[in-house]
């Protein structure tokens, strides 16, 4: 996928960039000075949501795929896609169950944005 944007808008995204690596560095010092049982940011940084689907939940390598099934297709048609993808993929490397598990997360967060693993109320949703 190919942006085009103007020098005032890429010099935005940069700056938005350069702010992001000060928040997250300054969120490791902090936690590695023990003030959180975490060493780390929980919410990986990714440019797009196919990127977040990928560190979230994985597989690792998803997220292309995800781009171009999402470039012909809407979010319920690209979910399903990516589950019957995923499930058929994956079934002799972990089993059906954990295909399926794999295949049902990743596919759905790609259609709500959100992991199965978050409530409506801890990721401030209502």
């Amino acid at each position: 996928m190919v942006l085009i944007a103007s020098d005032e808008m890429e010099a935005y995204f940069e700056n938005l960039e350069k702010k992001a690596d000060k928040c997250y560095t300054l969120v490791e010092k902090v936690r590695k000075a023990g003030f959180d049982p975490s060493d780390s940011p929980e919410i990986p940084r990714a440019k797009d949501l196919a990127e977040r689907v990928e560190a979230q939940v994985g597989p690792e390598g998803i997220a292309p795929r995800i781009r171009e099934v999402a470039e012909e297709n809407d979010r319920e048609s690209t979910a399903l896609i990516i589950a019957k993808e995923l499930a058929g993929k994956l079934k002799s490397e972990l089993g059906l169950e954990k295909a399926l598990e794999q295949a049902v997360r990743t596919s759905l967060i790609n259609f709500n944005g959100r992991s199965l693993s978050c409530s409506n109320r801890r990721c401030g949703k209502s």
